[in-house]
């Protein structure tokens, strides 16, 4: 049952409760208490005109002004009647005794009292009071036959009275039980608005704070929940790739130590002479080189699990940096007969220059390895908005474009073959991607016209730059 509803019947009840109480209360007054009131005030009446005649003539105006007096007061008749009379039964009467009976007349009763009385100067007489409940009955059916009318009235002001009451409590209540149903459907959108300045108010005060902190609090468990579920999903990539990772090692391990092996069997099997003998330990010094330099580039990508102890930032002039290690792989690209070509803005940047460092080198070395011989490498530093970026293009060789994305890949290489001999530990690039990640920047390759382009960006410091 809808609380409107509720309401209505609620006053309604009261409202006949009311009136039915009322009705019985008037007919107890009109049967029990009234009558026995009255009763008692005529009798009250009579002793005090008994004890008040005898300051008056009978024939007198003093006298009857006195009783026309207590006949409008009081709303009853008199008569006198002789004490000789033979209208009443004069045994009943007694000289201080007052005489009372009830007479009911056409369905209206009517008290009448009888005392002697004595005038001054000693004459008697019998004073007969009476009142009648007439006047009283009348009121009383005048009040039953408006009674109907009575109460079309009242309830067309209850009915009223009920749609102001839903209006004003009852609307914001069930404005207030939508949002909590919403609230409870996870839906926040919606906003109790009661104007009146009491209790209502103070409800939808609060159930809007609820409603805030509950957002709050499920938006904040949603955010973690989201980030607990990306680390999941990364620990589990993590351990994927660590898993990969150290197989694909333990792989490229194998190679060096089955030449190594297949060295030592052939020097201590066969007959060498001094010049063969160093030939192949000078393979056997140079595979443990390549196994050296694998092992420490490994523990060097195990220390980047955790960036924020393994980076180190700094401001450092990044042209500087390049042109310092452009001076020292001068020998390299003079042994390939390769012609380098630099374009570097003056800019200083917010990074960990030793890892910023191995990045430039290994993206040095990678150009250096696989730009064939007499061909062009092209370096250019420039500037943008509040970062910079640095690109390195080699010429005369590309990237499948199916593969380009492979490039990142630990121990990936362009030759199907996988030939050891283009150089390197097959974890430069990888260890790149790592610590470029770690800065938060944005790098990639492309095929070019000329070749292949690596590039990454890094911010600009205002602090230092000019």
């Amino acid at each position: 049952m809808r609380l409107a509803t509720k309401i209505f019947l609620l006053l309604f009840g009261l409202f006949f409760a009311t009136i039915s109480l009322d009705i019985a209360a008037q007919y107890y007054f009109y049967d029990f208490a009234y009558p026995s009131y009255k009763q008692n005030q005529i009798y009250q009446l009579v002793y005090d005109i008994k004890e008040e005649v005898p300051n008056f003539e009978r024939h007198t105006n003093d006298f009857f002004s006195y009783m026309n007096e207590l006949k409008s007061e009081y709303l009853v008749q008199y008569k006198l009647h002789s004490s000789n009379t033979s209208q009443l039964n004069l045994d009943r009467l007694t000289d201080n005794d007052i005489f009372f009976e009830s007479k009911n007349e056409e369905n209206v009763t009517t008290y009448h009292y009888y005392t002697k009385i004595t005038f001054k100067g000693g004459e008697q007489w019998i004073i007969e009071v009476s009142y009648s409940l007439q006047v009283l009955g009348e009121m009383l059916s005048v009040f039953t036959n408006y009674y109907i009318f009575i109460f079309m009235i009242l309830a067309i002001l209850v009915l009223f009275f009920a749609i102001w009451l839903t209006e004003h409590i009852t609307k914001p209540l069930l404005h207030m039980k939508r949002v909590t149903e919403n609230i409870a459907n996870i839906n926040f959108t919606e906003k109790c608005e009661v104007t009146s300045d009491d209790e209502l108010k103070e409800l939808a005060t609060n159930i809007n704070i609820m409603s805030d902190n509950l957002n709050n609090t499920l938006t904040k468990l949603k955010v973690a929940n989201e980030r607990l579920q990306d680390d999941i999903a990364r620990e589990r990539e993590f351990e994927q790739m660590r898993s990969n990772f150290f197989s694909t090692i333990s792989h490229e391990l194998k190679t060096p130590l089955t030449i190594i092996k297949g060295i030592a069997t052939r020097v201590k099997s066969k007959p060498m002479s001094q010049d063969d003998v160093k030939l192949q330990l000078e393979s056997i010094i140079e595979e443990v080189d390549r196994m050296t330099m694998m092992v420490q580039d490994t523990l060097n990508y195990m220390k980047m699990e955790n960036p924020e102890d393994f980076l180190e930032y700094s401001s450092f002039n990044l042209k500087m940096l390049v042109e310092h290690l452009n001076k020292k792989v001068e020998h390299l690209m003079g042994e390939k007969h390769l012609h380098i070509h630099l374009d570097l803005d003056d800019v200083y940047v917010e990074a960990d220059s030793e890892q910023i460092m191995t990045v430039v080198t290994n993206l040095y070395s990678n150009a250096i390895r696989y730009t064939p011989d007499g061909d062009h490498i092209y370096v250019t530093l420039k500037r943008y908005d509040d970062k910079v970026r640095f690109e390195i293009e080699n010429t005369g060789i590309f990237i499948p474009e199916a593969e380009i994305d492979r490039i990142w890949e630990p121990f990936y290489r362009l030759e199907k073959s996988r030939n050891r001999d283009s150089g390197g530990t097959g974890l430069g690039l990888l260890i790149t991607s790592k610590i470029l990640k770690m800065h938060h920047s944005k790098y990639g390759v492309m095929n070019t016209d000329r070749g292949v382009k690596f590039y990454f960006d890094l911010n600009i410091d205002p602090d230092f730059d000019e």
